[in-house]
């Protein structure tokens, strides 16, 4: 009987550079370069005595507006990579996702990625919007043979998706904050892939009343309905949190926490092998500076 890995090691050496400078009132142009060289090498274990290494080249190309009328805008491109980890090439036995087999004929990942952010600020409220579109060359994916996993190079990978965030205060004592967001991703060969998160949103509110505070929370899944290839689809849920606390000095705070208020069942993760969440969670904790 083999071990999963007997002796490995992954070493990582790389040279970047950034420049940024205005280039006109209120524009400014920003560039980053990296020059990396990954050595990986395994000794013993089942695949045996093996090494790869890979050079590769990354940076980014970004540009900023504003702020106009409180408005800031910035944009980019860029060129990024991603060699396999250990695990991905060798490792071979159980896990928490059940028995996995590696493979050492692994290609790094390569990818182009657009992103876009745009921000707004009056006063006390503040409100993004950001969209981004990563295309990943030889997607490094993990996949189901019955019940055991492996990974493979599956072609390219699309990732994008939207995002909205808010912030606000109002009548001293109160703010608010929310947020939303909106992904989808697949292959070259309109598949589905793992991790994508369903829609969700979020909104916190929060008081401070002299020396006591509090807040709730709630957020908000959809259902996932287009599970990736070690995913099952996963019904949707919605979650409330509770907290307070009162500071009796500078130096000392008492605070009460309730995680998932409602005690809802779901499954924090679309993973084919994960369990049931964390029910209600009640922490009760006094704090310290000194």
């Amino acid at each position: 009987e083999f071990p999963s890995i007997d002796d490995a090691q992954k070493v990582a050496s790389g040279l970047f550079a950034t420049w940024t400078r205005p280039v006109a009132d209120r524009i400014s142009l920003g560039l980053g370069a990296r020059g990396d060289y990954v050595e990986s090498e395994n000794k013993g274990g089942y695949f045996g005595d093996l090494s790869t290494d890979e050079t590769a080249f990354s940076g980014n190309v970004a540009l900023s507006l504003g702020p106009f009328a409180g408005w800031s805008t910035t944009a980019q491109v860029a060129r990024g990579f991603r060699t396999p980890t250990l695990s991905d090439l060798y490792f071979r036995g159980p896990s928490g996702r059940g028995f996995v087999t590696g493979n050492p004929d692994l290609e790094a990942e390569a990818s182009l990625q657009f992103d876009l952010g745009t921000r707004w600020r009056k006063g006390r409220t503040a409100i993004g919007f950001f969209a981004y579109r990563y295309e990943i060359d030889n997607l490094i994916e993990r996949y189901a043979v019955g019940d055991n996993f492996r990974f493979r190079n599956r072609g390219q990978g699309t990732i994008e998706g939207v995002e909205a965030e808010l912030q606000t205060a109002f009548a001293e004592i109160w703010s608010l904050e929310a947020g939303l967001a909106v992904s989808d991703g697949g292959t070259d060969g309109d598949a589905e892939i793992d991790d994508i998160a369903p829609p969700n949103g979020w909104l916190t509110l929060r008081g401070s009343f002299g020396r006591a505070f509090a807040f709730g929370r709630v957020a908000t899944f959809l259902a996932q309905d287009e599970p990736g290839p070690t995913e099952l689809a996963r019904p949707g849920y919605t979650l409330f949190d509770l907290g307070g606390g009162y500071r009796f000095s500078d130096a000392i705070e008492l605070r009460l926490l309730v995680r998932n208020a409602g005690d809802k069942r779901y499954y924090g993760a679309a993973d084919n092998a994960a369990d049931r969440a964390t029910g209600r969670i009640v922490s009760l904790a006094v704090s310290g500076r000194f």
